[in-house]
């Protein structure tokens, strides 16, 4: 016997009556809880379905939504690198200052904008056209010309191809 234990004898007598009595009761009981037992099964079985539903939900949320705006995140963060490096090109291979790449960055956006072309392919054209020697406005107004030009040749192909299309 282990140390500090105490021994503790129950006894009890019950006749064939008492445990009758007691098995009915339980019986009753159990008739009484079946239903509500029944019930929470359901309950259960009803709340696995919500879950499962709102899995498939978040599931498709996650590739329908969430996984598209990382995309575009990533596509938005690309493009303003790739405008970065043609700016710094600028300063680095043709020798630009600092300030002079500064004040061109806005026109070069909305020159890009206005013409239907991205910024990161604006600041290239231009890191070419400045690359060429021209600076200041002159530089300003051959990007506007190229992006204008640029603009008409897919114009123009749109209107031979839907040309084409209709023969």
């Amino acid at each position: 016997m282990a140390k500090n234990s105490i021994n503790l004898l129950v006894g009890s007598s019950f006749d064939a009556k008492g445990i009758n009595q007691a098995k009915r009761q339980l019986a009753a009981l159990e008739k009484q809880v079946a239903p509500v037992g029944s019930a929470f099964t359901a309950m259960g079985a009803k709340m696995s379905a919500i879950g499962a539903g709102m899995a498939r939900t978040g599931k498709a949320m996650t590739v329908g939504l969430t996984l598209p705006i990382v995309g575009v995140g990533i596509a938005a963060t690309k493009m303003a690198m790739d405008f970065d490096t043609s700016l710094t090109k600028m300063v680095s291979l043709v020798g630009l200052t600092n300030d002079e790449v500064d004040g061109m960055r806005d026109k070069i956006k909305s020159l890009a904008s206005q013409y239907g072309k991205s910024a990161s392919e604006a600041a290239d054209a231009m890191f070419f056209i400045t690359s060429a020697g021209l600076r200041g406005s002159d530089a300003m107004e051959t990007l506007e010309a190229s992006l204008k030009v640029q603009q008409l040749v897919w114009v123009m192909f749109k209107q031979s191809l839907t040309l084409q299309l209709l023969r």
